[in-house]
């Protein structure tokens, strides 16, 4: 098989592996969530929230190392990189076991103590298979990660259920995080059979160290942009808040990895593909907009709708206090969109500095909004979120003005008409849905009914107001099966 041939089939095994680890990894949630309760949830997110902070200071840049290494420095860089990767894993574990009760105590939630004992040292189980990984995936082993991924969150998912219907509680999860780990570790080990040399260059070390210590700057980054509200919401409110917000968000995040993320990630090869001719660079982006626009937007706004019935229908009547938070994160769709559209479009154009100033004027109002909103309430932490998504957007469509020619109205028209398709079906579905309250007690059956009745009135309506979009999803789908063919 040639190399374009072996780089394309890695593409598809990462999109496949990601969709699925996701929607596996959803299910399980939603299986224990209606087991447990708010505080156990709660008490998990804060908990892998510290570990995931030492889990990124320990291994981000070794692994990156080693991919990029040339082929005869690989087997010296893998050594140092494991060493390193392992003692650097190790400290972190100690350090967070250390701070536990301290962390606990500023989240005023005793319980949390043992609970970030235990997933600190979780830790070196992932370094220990970090490098081998990485060396797999550079010989495009990702059909073989994807199985072996699956794998463990199967097996790591059913413990998990097991234990919580046994009364585990909190422990069902970090027992669900550790068997995942441990099966990881494992069957990596057995597929990339490598042993580290014991003795490698102390010069290699330190210069994987710095590349090491650049990666985790940027990464620890992006995750207090993602879990900062966790955090605040656990300092000022308390951990069953944490549980009661996850559950909003994780349904949120599992929605748009499905009607965005891997939009974005097809996007990315896209765009490169057609980056040197700026007008079918600019008729792509259009396309992919609309395209984006039209699965996404009708999606967010059908799960606000019918929040109220989908909530105890999905997770269970205890998690209803969820429901006025997945209706406000909803409204993050626009801002999200254009968020992953501007960084494949960076991307391409190779614009790493402005992928670093964006990421820290992110960081810092997440900070900013989230220190100010969380002594209020979580909607005030909620608001504080989307005012900084759409605060960000304009910056956003200038960057991508400014490197692809497409002007700042051609890219907010390009979304107009599924949005007035999207609000006109949002409005048929919310009146329905009060009729149905009146005569249709079961609320699964008024689900079923008001989310079938969305799915043909947004069909009339955008063969209506948008036809263009129709035929580019049609397209689109007869693409996708001609190259499955």
């Amino acid at each position: 098989m040639s190399v374009k041939h072996k780089a394309v089939s890695s593409t598809l095994w990462t999109i496949t592996r990601v969709l699925l680890d996701q929607i596996f990894s959803f299910v399980v949630f939603v299986v224990v969530a209606r087991i447990l309760g708010p505080t156990d949830v709660g008490l998990f997110a804060l908990g892998m929230i510290v570990v995931e902070f030492g889990r990124i200071f320990s291994t981000s840049g070794f692994a990156d190392s080693v991919t990029k290494s040339s082929p005869e420095d690989e087997e010296t860089t893998a050594s140092a990189a494991f060493w390193g990767n392992m003692a650097l894993a190790l400290v972190s574990a100690i350090v967070i076991a250390l701070l536990a009760e301290p962390v606990s105590r500023i989240m005023n939630s005793p319980r949390l103590t043992d609970v970030v004992i235990a997933l600190a040292f979780t830790i070196p189980i992932s370094a220990g298979y970090a490098i081998h990984q990485a060396r797999q995936l550079k010989r495009f082993g990702h059909k073989s990660l994807a199985i072996r991924s699956l794998f463990a969150g199967v097996i790591g998912g059913a413990v998990s259920i097991a234990a919580a219907h046994s009364g585990a509680g909190v422990w069902s999860l970090v027992i669900q995080r550790a068997t995942t780990e441990i099966i990881a570790f494992i069957t990596i080990w057995m597929s990339f059979p490598w042993l580290p040399s014991r003795r490698f260059s102390r010069t290699r070390m330190r210069e994987i160290f710095a590349f090491s210590t650049h990666m985790s700057a940027s990464k620890l980054g992006n995750t207090v942009i993602q879990r900062f509200q966790d955090v605040v919401i656990g300092a000022y409110i308390s951990s069953t808040g944490v549980g009661v917000y996850r559950v909003a968000k994780r349904t949120i995040d599992m929605m748009a990895t499905g009607a965005l993320t891997s939009f974005a990630q097809v996007a990315l090869q896209l765009f490169a593909a057609v980056k040197e001719d700026e007008a079918k660079l600019r008729a792509a982006i259009v396309r992919v907009i609309a395209i984006s626009a039209t699965v996404a937007f009708p999606l967010f706004a059908g799960v606000a709708v019918v929040a109220p019935d989908l909530v105890p229908f999905v997770y269970g009547p205890k998690w209803h206090a969820s429901v006025p938070y997945l209706q406000l994160l909803t409204l993050v769709v626009v801002a999200m969109l254009f968020s992953l559209l501007c960084m494949s479009i960076l991307t391409i154009r190779g614009q790493a500095k402005s992928v670093s100033s964006l990421t820290i004027a992110q960081l810092i109002l997440t900070i900013v909004f989230s220190l100010i909103t969380a002594q209020y309430s979580i909607q005030a932490v909620i608001l504080g979120y989307l005012a900084r998504c759409y605060i960000i957007m304009p910056f956003q469509i200038r960057l991508v003005s400014r490197h692809t020619g497409c002007s700042p109205i051609e890219l907010i028209m390009a979304m107009v008409r599924p949005l007035l398709a999207t609000l006109i079906m949002s409005a048929i579905c919310y009146v329905a849905l009060q009729e149905f309250q009146l005569f249709m007690p079961w609320p699964a059956a008024r689900l079923i009914i008001t989310s079938l009745l969305g799915v043909l009135a947004y069909a009339v309506i955008l063969i209506v107001v948008d036809r263009q979009s129709v035929t580019w999803l049609i397209d689109l789908a007869q693409g996708y099966r001609k190259r499955k063919a």
